[in-house]
């Protein structure tokens, strides 16, 4: 008998379980996913296509500007590295030269520390 609802030429999906196959109707049909229009698909195509172009000039002439970029920053470095080294060689012979004198001259030492300190109060007061 034929029900009056559900047209005979219609395909028929129904969920197979795991390692069931589907019918030979359904094996027949294509995915959803292809039934996208053409129109629609075109102008995207271009879209897309002009946003790769971008892109890829926009890489084009950032690469020769990151290289710069780089080595003005090794340069960089390299300059503030001699100058750390140069500031603490230079606080390395301070050090040595007040080590030195305030073993030669101790007294003088805890005069000038005390004439600094006396300084520093009347400054602050």
């Amino acid at each position: 008998m034929n029900d009056s609802n559900t047209p005979t030429d219609a395909p028929v999906r129904t969920w197979h379980g795991v390692g069931s196959s589907p019918t030979a109707r359904e094996a027949s049909l294509p995915p959803i996913t292809q039934a996208q229009p053409a129109a629609a698909d075109d102008p995207l195509k271009r879209v897309v296509q002009g946003v790769h172009t971008s892109i890829d000039r926009l890489a084009d002439s950032a690469a020769p500007r990151g290289r710069q970029l780089e080595a003005t920053v090794a340069n960089a470095e390299a300059a503030l590295q001699a100058k750390t080294d140069q500031i603490l060689e230079t606080r390395d012979k301070w050090s040595e030269n007040l080590r030195t004198t305030v073993r030669e001259k101790p007294l003088m030492a805890v005069a000038a520390a005390l004439a600094i300190g006396a300084l520093i109060a009347r400054i602050t007061r």
